[in-house]
């Protein structure tokens, strides 16, 4: 059963029963960058600046993931199962399986 709520004054939609954070959310409209033109003859080897990043950005995504995953209440299993929460990727990232890490 519904209740009516009296208001005092008028009526500014969503923004008088969210967060204003929440509302703006409402608003957000993901724009990706458009990576076409990146030069894939980039040197992405272990041994460079650049591949050095990229390995530092993957774990540091994968522990971000991981950790929001926990947050809600998922945990390790062998196989992924959204009803229970189970994810496989739930491991430590040197414990991955490289097609898992290449994900990140």
């Amino acid at each position: 059963r519904s209740r009516a709520v009296a208001l005092h004054g008028p009526c500014n939609g969503l923004a008088d029963v969210l967060d204003p954070r929440e509302a703006e959310g409402y608003k957000y409209v993901p724009n990706p960058i458009d990576t076409s033109e990146v030069d894939a003859a980039l040197d992405f080897s272990p041994d460079t600046a650049l591949g050095q990043a990229v390995a530092v950005l993957g774990r540091n995504s994968h522990e971000v993931w991981a950790a929001e995953k926990k947050r809600q209440g998922w945990r390790y299993g062998h196989k992924r199962d959204d009803e229970r929460k189970r994810h496989q990727a739930l491991l430590p990232w040197d414990e991955l399986p490289s097609g898992d890490r290449s994900y990140h």
